[in-house]
């Protein structure tokens, strides 16, 4: 936490779909609730999810959906939304990205928001979550990922309990070959010491190994180069075991899935990436049921497709 007045410190958290973004942002909020913070959630989709998620105390958040906030679409929206929240006088700001997002053009939005801002802004850099589940998959077929690895300066490598001790050794193998200067933590649900999370990052001396300029390839983030996205909803309410079987049917066509679904036993979030399914029991605020889904099938019946097989199974 910054000790300078009227200074606001700012965080990315990137991370690849269901790598435990919303997971870290949760214990930073806990950890650091006797301070001011701004919060931005960044979601792919029509209509956000992950900021329903976030509590804190002296907390301000502020959702961009529909894209990547370092997408040309979207960027001005980021730059006006981290103005705002320094106009809070804040002490600290989280930026929780999309799993698709790269960062690589942070240091641009960072210097265009001084610009246009009067407030004192210091961004002290990337917190990156990897999967250790999947990442030595994803690194190789995911441009987002290795950027998201390339420009942090603490990775986190997170679900260890999920794989064995030689599947950790290689993904710290594979993040330094990318990223040699980062600081790795190996975690079970983001759980490490966050009480001085600025021991991991070298204010004085921020990119000292020129992460923004050792990668001179164009940013992914164009809104070309976007998923499908679609929102489902519904006021059913329904029981676990069936909508497990409709989860696990339209997993063949939609890579990500996230949201909230009234059961008969209550509300569960629900978060799918692939064919793992997490069910969190919550208490939720909706009104109906809602899904934000991901898809990389370009199909105009796409959302038919998918109400059809709600129907069919529920």
């Amino acid at each position: 936490m910054n000790t300078q007045n009227n200074l606001t410190d700012l965080y990315l958290i990137t991370g690849f779909l269901g790598s435990g973004k919303t997971t870290m942002l949760k214990r930073l909020l806990k950890t650091h609730e006797d301070i001011k913070i701004g919060v931005i959630v960044n979601e792919f989709g029509r209509i956000g999810i992950d900021g329903e998620l976030a509590e804190g105390k002296n907390m301000d958040l502020i959702e961009i959906n529909n894209g990547s906030i370092f997408c040309s679409c979207l960027e001005n929206s980021f730059i006006k939304a981290t103005i705002e929240l320094l106009n809070y006088d804040l002490d600290m700001i989280f930026v929780e990205t999309s799993g698709l997002s790269d960062p690589s053009n942070m240091d641009k939005i960072i210097k265009e928001t001084k610009k246009l801002s009067d407030k004192q802004l210091r961004y002290n850099g990337s917190i990156c979550i990897v999967n250790a589940n999947n990442f030595l998959k994803v690194i190789n077929t995911s441009q987002a990922v290795e950027k998201q690895v390339l420009f942090s300066e603490l990775i986190i490598i997170n679900k260890n309990d999920l794989v064995d001790k030689e599947t950790i050794s290689k993904a710290k193998s594979k993040i330094i070959k990318l990223n040699e200067n980062a600081h790795i933590i190996v975690t079970t649900y983001c759980e490490f010491n966050l009480e001085r999370l600025d021991d991991y990052f070298d204010l004085n001396d921020f990119k000292k190994q020129d992460g923004f300029q050792k990668n001179n390839k164009a940013t992914i983030n164009r809104p070309d180069n976007r998923p499908s996205t679609y929102t489902f909803e519904s006021d059913k309410i329904i029981s676990k075991e069936k909508l497990n079987i409709f989860l696990k049917e339209i997993s063949k066509k939609v890579f990500r899935g996230k949201g909230f679904v009234q059961t008969y036993d209550g509300w569960y979030y629900v978060d799918m990436v692939g064919n793992e399914i997490n069910y969190n029991k919550v208490n939720s605020r909706q009104e109906k049921a809602k899904l934000v889904l991901l898809s990389t099938h370009q199909n105009n019946n796409m959302k038919e497709w998918i109400n059809n097989k709600w129907n069919q199974y529920i």
